[in-house]
């Protein structure tokens, strides 16, 4: 098993498998159903989901999965064969995830030319199929949950100016929503 996504259903990603998993109560409990048997997730930390969509990276290219069942290949061989190109195979390990609910993007940091760190980041934009590349240098990103609100008074706790704070005025971020947004730990371990 490489990695697993809950919610109404589980997807589970093995090797050369992935499985959907769905509550069926006594006596079976779960009910296993392959959605795919010759397709599997080749990069674990590549696994984001996000309501009904699950992403990830199989050994021929970037996928997504709708409604636990239905397999979509959102590489189109292009960006797949940019990825093999510039991923420094031996450093797969240091490959990060996560979603991005507000822009509705999945996002997967890898490294390029360095060997402690990810210094490229490829976004999908699933509503309409389009990817971006950026350069930025990350260590992780991850989806994270913010309970604490801020008031502009109390903004100065974070930063004593406007132009020290770490994320736009009107992020939901301030708002203190305890909805995922997406973070990230930079290269200077902040």
């Amino acid at each position: 098993i490489r990695g697993f996504v809950g919610g109404e259903y589980g997807v589970v990603f093995q090797e050369r498998a992935i499985t959907r998993m769905s509550f069926e109560g006594p006596p079976l409990v779960f009910r296993f159903d392959k959605i795919a048997t010759n397709l599997g997730c080749d990069i674990p930390t590549s696994i984001a989901a996000y309501g009904n969509l699950a992403f990830f990276r199989s050994d021929d290219g970037f996928k997504m999965i709708r409604g636990g069942a239905e397999i979509i290949d959102i590489g189109d061989d292009k960006i797949d064969r940019w990825f093999e190109e510039r991923a420094n195979p031996s450093y797969l390990h240091l490959v990060s995830a996560g979603i991005d609910p507000v822009q509705k993007l999945y996002l997967v940091a890898f490294p390029q030319s360095t060997t402690t760190y990810c210094d490229t980041l490829l976004c999908y934009h699933w509503p309409t199929g389009q990817w971006t590349v950026l350069s930025e240098n990350v260590e992780l990103i991850y989806p994270a949950l913010n309970q604490t609100s801020y008031t502009i008074d109390t903004m100065v706790n974070v930063a004593a100016t406007i132009a020290q704070l770490t994320q736009p005025v009107d992020s939901r971020f301030w708002a203190g929503s305890g909805k995922y947004v997406l973070s990230a730990f930079n290269d200077a371990h902040k």
